[in-house]
């Protein structure tokens, strides 16, 4: 990679342009073969002559800008990344946020946030730093402690420890399998197609179970099920036989998505759990209870294994995205928690004094 060669630097005495009032902003482009890497780094104007203390946030999966913006249909869903950054500007803690460039290409994603990560420790305004991840952003992280030494601390939402089998297994396995009963009211063990037809979809893992594995359209437009899952190819499926039985099949080996699911592309992915138990700094986990796409025990799974310097914290009626949510079967997304926001706030502050002391 190479270092940073174009930069602009605004001042913000008062508040425009969604920036806070009296913060520095630095909007840094990095150089890349590929794609330049478009962040922005921010610090309260009175640390402009000092080493600052950073937090560098790493988005989770799919298409994302540097406020970990989240759209459905249309409507922006949350900007948590802004929200935790603009919090964390407010008691003196610098953040750096970039605009992610690709959406599913791991590898690429990886090497993204090395560059950004290895040019924070060149520069001599910097003094701590400490990484925020969310989601598979977990799984970036441990890509960027391999290759970067110095990390003060890190930041672990909502991550998946074990891999895609555990994930598919929680997703499929649990959750899916739960609301099919909820859609068996007679409680005879099946669902028809007719049940469907009426269904509020919407942007939780089920919905998009449902979408991309169960259900289909027919050539008349006529919504039907899945023929590979549907085997008999009448309209009915059998949640325990039929639905249960492929969810089983990908719980076990992830990879067999690709027999239900066209153009998925899925790497062989399991887990993390070694490269963060080698990490050795402070390290402190959130996870919400009514995560709808990534099980908490994931996060339990991290802390055991991590085992020293470790903060954990569980939050009831939390989502995966640290938001209120009554259920994971309800888990659409939506504007973290302020209590969230005030404990990954809270351990920051008390890392540096740390430090400090």
């Amino acid at each position: 990679y190479k270092i940073v060669t174009q930069y602009e630097i605004k001042y913000f005495i008062e508040e425009g342009d969604n920036v806070m009032k009296n913060t520095c902003v630095e909007k840094i482009v990095i150089n890349r073969a590929e794609k330049n890497i478009i962040g922005q780094f921010e610090y309260d104007i009175k640390h402009k002559n000092i080493k600052k203390n950073i937090v560098l946030f790493i988005h989770g999966s799919g298409e994302s800008d540097k406020d970990g913006t989240v759209y459905f249909s249309n409507r922006i869903v949350s900007k948590n990344f802004k929200i935790i950054s603009d919090e964390l500007l407010r008691n003196g803690v610098s953040t750096f946020r970039f605009n992610k460039n690709y959406g599913y290409q791991i590898d690429k994603i990886v090497q993204d946030a090395i560059c950004v990560t290895k040019y924070l420790k060149n520069r001599n305004d910097v003094d701590k730093i400490y990484i925020y991840g969310w989601s598979e952003g977990v799984r970036v992280i441990a890509n960027i402690i391999k290759e970067v030494d110095g990390i003060n601390g890190l930041i672990l939402q909502s991550g998946v420890a074990k891999g895609w089998n555990s994930y598919f297994k929680y997703i499929l396995e649990e959750l899916v399998t739960m609301e099919l009963e909820k859609i068996d009211r007679d409680n005879d063990g099946l669902v028809n197609i007719s049940d469907f037809e009426r269904y509020e979809f919407n942007s939780s893992s089920v919905s998009f179970a449902f979408n991309t594995m169960l259900l289909r359209k027919a050539s008349d437009g006529i919504l039907k099920f899945n023929d590979r899952i549907d085997t008999n190819s009448d309209g009915v499926i059998n949640i325990k036989k039929d639905w249960g039985n492929v969810a089983k099949q990908i719980g076990d080996n992830s990879l067999n998505i690709s027999n239900y699911v066209e153009n998925f592309f899925l790497d062989s992915w399991n887990g993390d759990l070694d490269i963060f138990s080698k990490f050795g700094k402070p390290v402190f986990i959130l996870h919400g209870i009514n995560d709808g796409w990534i099980n908490p025990v994931e996060s339990v799974e991290f802390a055991k294994k991590i085992n020293k310097n470790i903060d954990i914290k569980l939050f009831p009626g939390l989502g995966h995205s640290l938001q209120k949510v009554k259920s994971p079967l309800e888990d659409i997304g939506g504007e973290i928690d302020t209590e969230a926001i005030e404990s990954i706030l809270k351990w920051v502050m008390l890392q540096i004094r740390k430090d400090i002391g």
